[in-house]
């Protein structure tokens, strides 16, 4: 009886990890992740210091058709490949010293990419588990100067590996704080480079119609399910490491939760459709500007997290998929008990 006892408080206070029952368990045992890894950074640099970079442009549009005219006009805007002035801009870029000596820092950083390579061929691979319609994407690298993070697309996912080197890089350091607050800079981290990239693939895998004309709960439970499928998709992570945030961060979430649904209900905002109110808890930030500096930011995901944990708990007889699919967002609210944060 006393072992019994034991297990119990053990349990309680690791908050049932270990021994609750994951019904979503993916098993991806006899599975194999097989995309294709695209060094862009790497080689755009090796191509200007050849003196070859036309012919890379011409081959590198053949060879990605979907993302090079992306790459070009999106993430380095530069203009269009076919655009004359392109391969001049994009020489410009890889000639300045500063973005070399950035670029030095990532190959010392991503000289061995085959960790990073595992850990996002496991998480798709768990995602393809319960979607298993989902395409296989290939990992696009590349050195965008600071424009872009995670470029999501069904064919691929680009990564900006300057923005997940360390937020004690000196290139971190030297970014303007009016367009890099500190929040961001801290961000900037290897750490996040799988969980961002997933992520940004569920958004842009899961989106469809969600930004039209919406109110404020359908963006929780949109946003709800993309991180409820991401927390499967990393199994063994934390779940602030999942939201980007601070653990201090996600313990203000976790002790005010009933407090914020209040406010959001008392205020009648829960089915405003003002795009300024919903995105006080949708965008991201520091923190919540209407619940002051200790609180975390992005309140509207993690509200919407808690939902669908809820509402799976509450039907147990469903699949993930069938959870994400459920369009009925007044049948999830009705299972969501704001005091239940992460039980």
């Amino acid at each position: 009886m006393k072992f019994w006892v034991n297990v119990l408080i053990a349990c309680f206070f690791i908050g049932f990890v270990s021994c609750e029952n994951n019904r979503f368990e993916a098993n991806i045992d006899n599975q194999s992740f097989n995309a294709k890894v695209f060094r862009i950074d790497k080689e755009l640099f090796q191509a200007t210091q050849d003196g070859n970079l036309s012919e890379w442009l011409k081959l590198k549009e053949a060879e990605l058709p979907s993302f090079f005219p992306i790459y070009t006009s999106e993430i380095m805007r530069v203009g269009y490949p076919e655009d004359s002035l392109a391969a001049f801009r994009l020489q410009q870029f890889s000639s300045d010293t500063l973005w070399q000596g950035l670029q030095l820092e990532i190959d010392a950083e991503y000289q061995d990419f085959n960790e990073v390579y595992q850990e996002l061929g496991n998480a798709i691979l768990r995602v393809q588990y319960f979607f298993p319609e989902l395409n296989t994407p290939n990992i696009v690298c590349f050195n965008s100067g600071f424009n872009i993070a995670v470029y999501p697309h069904k064919e691929f996912i680009g990564l900006g590996l300057e923005w997940f080197l360390n937020p004690e890089s000196r290139y971190v350091k030297m970014l303007p704080p009016n367009n890099f607050p500190l929040y961001k800079r801290q961000g900037m981290d290897k750490k996040y480079i799988a969980y961002d990239a997933v992520k940004g693939w569920l958004l842009n895998r899961m989106y469809n119609d969600y930004y039209f004309n919406k109110d404020l709960l359908h963006e929780m439970v949109f946003y709800g399910k993309v991180m409820l499928v991401l927390e499967q998709a990393f199994p063994q992570a934390k779940i602030e490491d999942l939201f980007k945030l601070e653990e201090e961060r996600m313990r203000w979430a976790e002790d005010n939760m009933h407090g914020v649904w209040k406010h959001i209900v008392s205020k009648n905002q829960l089915f405003s459709t003002n795009a300024r109110e919903i995105n006080k808890y949708v965008m991201d930030g520091p923190f919540t500007n209407e619940f002051g500096s200790e609180s975390a930011p992005r309140l509207g995901w993690i509200i919407g997290w808690q939902m669908l944990k809820d509402y799976a708990d509450e039907h147990d007889n469903l699949t993930l998929k069938e959870i994400v699919e459920q369009k009925n967002e007044q049948d999830i609210l009705k299972s969501f008990n704001p005091k239940s944060f992460n039980k």
